[in-house]
């Protein structure tokens, strides 16, 4: 049996030792009369009173029944401590920030956003204009000396052919770093002249016949070794050809030997014919 310290009522639910609300005044805690309900009928008013009182100051009724000893456990050993799991790395958020930070970011913000918004400062046309205007005329004299540079070289080894005799060596045009070209013969039509170095290595290989070789001197070689202005000079090497250049054969190996001292090394030189007109 329970009774409520407030209101002094009494009821017959709950378990000992727990808290139970009055259903009445909703205290939180009802006092155990530690008395059975049969046993509560048989008493008389002051009983009651008397038990309800000695009850909620705190009295106990009745002998504590002995509790027996509950049995000893077996110990078990503890488990192996577990590693504990990396905890995952935090990533900061605004809020952990501290205010300096927050504050230098939303600085740099702004600047970008001035940076922006700033407007592009306009193309200065004039300096525009200047600029184009020099590039141009630098490439300009550029292309005039590269155009006109190749007649002051022919007009300084001019002299140079108009005394040239049979026997020298004179300067004339430029293949691949070479310009020595020896004087054969001298006449009254012109100066025939063998080139002191061999183009065989840059003929195509498919190219074997004489005929074919000279079609590539007169087309490719002529057109990478002389300019324009020494190729007016050149005339027809043999009489009813129109062949520019030509090869030096066997019979004019033979005849020129000893004028000059280029030998027959068996392999492809260049021979042309320079009018004395040109000169």
């Amino acid at each position: 049996m329970y009774i409520c310290p407030e209101c002094r009522s009494y009821f017959k639910t709950g378990s000992s030792g727990k808290k139970i609300k009055c259903l009445r005044c909703n205290n939180a805690y009802l006092t155990d009369l530690k008395i059975a309900d049969t046993e509560w009928r048989k008493l008389d008013g002051d009983a009651r009173k008397s038990r309800i009182n000695r009850a909620i100051a705190g009295e106990h009724l009745r002998e504590p029944v002995p509790v027996p000893a509950e049995p000893v456990k077996p110990e078990v050993p503890a488990p192996a401590p577990q590693e504990e799991p990396k905890a995952e790395k935090h990533v900061k958020s605004k809020e952990d920030l501290p205010d300096e930070a927050i504050l230098e970011a939303q600085m740099l913000l702004e600047e970008q956003d001035m940076q922006s918004d700033k407007p592009k400062e306009p193309i200065d046309k004039r300096r525009l204009a200047i600029v184009l205007g020099v590039t141009g005329g630098l490439i300009l004299i550029l292309s005039f000396f590269s155009f006109v540079f190749p007649v002051f070289r022919v007009r300084k080894e001019v002299p140079e052919l108009r005394t040239a005799q049979a026997g020298d060596v004179v300067s004339f045009g430029k293949y691949k770093g070479n310009t020595e070209w020896s004087v054969l013969a001298r006449d009254n039509h012109g100066i025939v002249m063998v080139g002191n170095f061999p183009v065989a290595n840059a003929i195509p290989d498919d190219i074997r016949n004489q005929q074919a070789q000279i079609d590539w001197l007169n087309s490719s070689f002529l057109n990478r070794s002389l300019n324009l202005y020494e190729r007016r000079k050149l005339i027809p090497v043999d009489e009813g050809s129109d062949d520019l250049v030509g090869i030096m054969s066997d019979a004019e190996w033979a005849e020129y030997y000893g004028t000059i001292e280029l030998e027959d090394d068996g392999k492809v030189h260049p021979v042309c014919r320079i009018g004395l007109v040109n000169l």
